[in-house]
């Protein structure tokens, strides 16, 4: 082989090597970028549990306090119509 053939090898060897290392890096990139969305989500799956949790909480203690209500407009009702 000549010289000039053995250049031209060495230079396509060198370009695809080049080819294939960008592609790497391109799709490295990209599973970066989905990796950052994932933990977005986590995240926001993580705080809209401690959301749901709170509102949770407060319709148990709303619940409290409406039969605590009803049980007063009961005993008030009795009072006023009793003494009618």
């Amino acid at each position: 082989l000549s010289r000039f053939t053995l250049f031209d090898c060495f230079v396509m060897d060198n370009q695809y090597n080049y080819q294939a290392d960008d592609r790497i890096r391109q799709h490295q990139a990209k599973v970066q970028e989905v990796v950052g969305i994932m933990k977005d989500n986590v995240n926001l799956v993580l705080e809209r549990e401690t959301r749901l949790a709170e509102i949770d909480t407060r319709a148990d203690e709303l619940q409290v306090q409406s039969k605590q209500f009803q049980s007063a407009a009961s005993r008030v009702r009795r009072k006023y119509f009793g003494k009618i």
